[in-house]
């Protein structure tokens, strides 16, 4: 069975994506066993919600848009900072500035300062 290429730096590039899937996941275990509140986020394309675990929280926003994004209206955004992301493309970020921009089919976790 050959495997061309592209193949190969896919399968390497899934792997890695779900390696810090993993970590992240294991880092924050408010992530699998919190309780889950909806926030809301303006916008297109944006979704956000909490996760609370034995006095701490998450919040994990997702754009599932295929542009990048720039979310300033989330409650309590300037109070937290990236706990981790995921990028479909590992060269690109997620960034904290005022606003949190993030890539188009991304995942941003943040957490209280």
């Amino acid at each position: 069975h050959v495997r061309s290429r592209r193949q190969r730096q896919m399968c390497i590039r899934d792997r890695n994506y779900y390696k810090r899937a993993l970590r992240i996941r294991n880092e924050n275990p408010c992530i699998a066993r919190g309780t889950t509140e909806v926030l809301t986020v303006p916008g297109q394309d944006i979704a956000a919600v909490r996760r609370t675990f034995d006095g701490d929280s998450i919040v994990i926003v997702y754009n599932y848009s295929d542009e990048s994004k720039e979310i300033t209206e989330l409650d309590g955004l300037s109070e937290m900072q990236i706990r981790g992301y995921l990028t479909v493309d590992s060269a690109e970020e997620v960034v904290l500035d005022g606003g949190l921009t993030m890539p188009a089919y991304s995942i941003a976790f943040l957490t209280g300062k």
